[in-house]
């Protein structure tokens, strides 16, 4: 990999993703490059842009126009971004994007090799339990595979492979094995749970058998029940680990953006997910 994207919502930046970016990036040896989208869902009521403005050093007036509170925001924020790239010695670029916003990061996912979702990006408020939509059609229709960050990143300890059998599945641990050859050495974790349609014994093995080949330590876990609810159950309790699944919006992985879990949110956010399809 050589080129790396970035994606966040200007307005609304987590920095901590910054260590996750960096990390892949000194793994690929490949440059970051910043796509910051200035609109993706509602905007921040005024009080709230003009007390992160304030804390973040930059002197406003009480009056000053919603529209130059945003400005300075984002302004701020890519400022932080380049910064931090510079200060982790990264080779990056910043691209900012006002109008046809999805179109646009299409395209720049078309001449890319791995597009990187900030989870700020992804909800449009704490209480909301799916990706709003801006964010579930990038993830569709993305023309490079896609991470979502997590919030915090402190190491990666394992990989769990997400195998139902199916084609996408399959597609998704390839993607994934031939573009990190450099975690070989990573325990890997390959997860069944399909209620509806169990995986055969002999397509268990072939998968093992292949993944042997690049792996050197591979366990297999059967969830029994529900297939989706057992899935996320396994994931969450699992720290420090990055998950990988196929297409987007077909079967298991919607379900981890639609699970009535209490806590989905904060937990969910220590992983990250690998994203996909055909």
């Amino acid at each position: 990999m050589k080129k790396i994207l970035f994606l966040a919502d200007a307005q609304k930046f987590n920095a901590g993703t910054l260590d996750f970016a960096s990390f892949l990036c000194r793994l690929q040896q490949s440059s970051l490059t910043g796509v910051f989208v200035e609109s993706t869902g509602q905007d921040p009521h005024y009080a709230v842009l003009h007390q992160d403005i304030v804390y973040g050093g930059v002197m406003v007036g009480i009056e000053t126009p919603v529209e130059q509170l945003k400005e300075e925001r984002i302004r701020k924020n890519i400022a932080f971004f380049e910064n931090s790239c510079i200060n982790r010695g990264l080779a990056f670029e910043t691209r900012s994007i006002s109008a046809h916003a999805l179109e646009q990061v299409l395209l720049e996912s078309r001449y890319a090799d791995l597009i990187l979702i900030d989870p700020a990006m992804c909800f449009d408020d704490i209480s909301s339990t799916s990706p709003n939509t801006f964010v579930r059609k990038v993830l569709a229709q993305s023309e490079c595979p896609a991470i979502i960050m997590p919030e915090h990143f402190t190491g990666l300890e394992e990989i769990i492979f997400a195998f139902d059998g199916s084609p996408s599945s399959v597609f998704a641990i390839r993607q994934f094995t031939l573009n990190f050859p450099q975690l070989a050495g990573k325990p890997v974790s390959v997860v069944t749970a399909n209620a509806a349609k169990l995986v055969t014994a002999e397509e268990k093995q072939k998968m093992q058998d292949w993944l042997e080949r690049y792996y050197r330590h591979v366990s297999f876990h059967t969830i029994e029940g529900e297939s989706r609810s057992g899935l996320l159950e396994y994931v969450l309790g699992r720290e420090n680990a990055m998950v990988i699944m196929g297409a987007y919006g077909r079967g298991t992985l919607s379900s981890f953006f639609s699970s009535s879990h209490a806590d989905r949110l904060a937990r969910y956010a220590s992983k990250a997910l690998f994203i996909s399809h055909p």
